[in-house]
């Protein structure tokens, strides 16, 4: 045989066995695909349903579940709903679409996490019962992780959030805002949390934007700065572009302390708010330091203004009977110590100093035109 042959015989067996190889290479990734799929649909799909659940320590449906190649899960439909009864309860966040990414690392390590939720075309029920002094919100419990690791990185995209207050058992709406935002665990810092909240123009309050840290815990703190722009979305007839605003909050077992809430709105006007509440949930001892300076009063209703209408004063009769008397209008300042209880607001104490710029005071009970 010659060498000529010989070299061409050996590619020919070289040729074999590479395309042998690659067929059964090919045949285990078909295999590993396989399974793959089958361990995503049949394990990683409950994994990422139950890390879901204990996100939220709400009532959780799901309508249906779908597993792509990419260690994505994504749940269609899912409903939070709050455990207290009607009206205060029912549904707290519905969303259209949820995606959520396991850690390839994670998985790799048979111990499933998910590292990033997005929620897609969602809207939240935020409500407040004021009689009872509770939030529907409160039912959630984000801080904690089912799989015992950091909790996954949030992201909200097209979001509606309704702001609801409930008096005397009827639910009435405040406000409505499309919203995006994004909730993580600050890293290497335990039980702290940074977010992000944010207003598009799709309805009320677009161009706002809140960022924050969190601490959480039996003593915790709040730490907040932005910008709220109501525009023309009024709440009880006041629609103010709160800019600059700085809002710092601790708290601990009973006590909750406004360290720091000051913002500024119009060409001149600043507002700054510190003091404290106790038992919140029982009477709700409360104990304020007010400051507004160069403001303009007005009655009826108003943007970047102070003004007082008949829903404003609802909770205040004695203050409602003397503005309607003596319907002050104009610029000035306010220096306000307001004390009392949450429970009942029309016993509680005001004591400030009123610093007139440009005040007119009309007495309507002036017997003579």
């Amino acid at each position: 045989m010659s060498s000529k042959q010989a070299r061409t015989r050996l590619r020919r067996l070289v040729r074999r066995r590479f395309l042998r190889r690659l067929m059964w290479i090919g045949v285990l990734g078909i295999l590993c695909w396989v399974l793959y799929r089958d361990i995503g649909y049949r394990i990683l799909l409950p994994i990422a349903a139950r890390q879901i659940r204990g996100l939220t320590g709400a009532q959780v449906e799901i309508g249906n579940l779908e597993f792509s190649s990419n260690a994505v899960v994504r749940i269609h439909n899912l409903t939070l709903h709050s455990r207290q009864g009607e009206p205060y309860g029912g549904e707290i966040l519905r969303a259209d679409e949820v995606e959520g990414r396991f850690s390839f690392w994670s998985v790799l390590r048979l111990r499933p996490r998910l590292k990033y939720v997005t929620l897609r075309r969602f809207d939240v029920n935020a409500q407040y019962d004021s009689d009872t002094r509770t939030w529907n919100l409160a039912a959630l419990d984000i801080t904690r992780s089912s799989s015992g690791g950091p909790l996954p990185i949030v992201h909200a995209e097209n979001g509606v959030l309704k702001l609801q207050v409930v008096r005397d058992g009827v639910v009435r709406p405040l406000a409505v805002a499309g919203i995006r935002g994004m909730f993580s665990q600050v890293p290497h810092v335990k039980n702290t949390y940074s977010f992000y909240l944010g207003a598009d123009d799709s309805l009320g309050y677009g161009g706002s934007e809140l960022r924050g840290i969190w601490q959480a815990g039996p003593q915790g703190q709040l730490s907040v700065s932005g910008q709220v722009l109501m525009g023309q979305t009024p709440i009880y007839g006041n629609s103010w572009d709160m800019r600059n605003l700085t809002l710092q909050i601790s708290y601990q077992e009973n006590i909750c302390s406004i360290d720091k809430f000051e913002f500024t709105a119009g060409p001149r006007g600043h507002v700054s708010l510190t003091g404290t509440v106790r038992d919140f949930s029982q009477d709700g001892e409360f104990a304020l330091e007010l400051e507004v300076i160069d403001w303009l009063l007005v009655q009826g209703r108003g943007h970047n203004v102070l003004a007082y209408n008949d829903d404003v004063l609802a909770s205040f009769p004695k203050l409602k009977e003397l503005l309607n008397q003596y319907q002050p209008q104009g610029r000035g300042d306010l220096e306000l110590s307001w004390t009392g209880w949450l429970s009942d607001l029309a016993d509680s104490k005001l004591k400030g100093l009123v610093r007139c710029r440009d005040i007119t005071v009309v007495n309507t009970k002036f017997p003579y035109p």
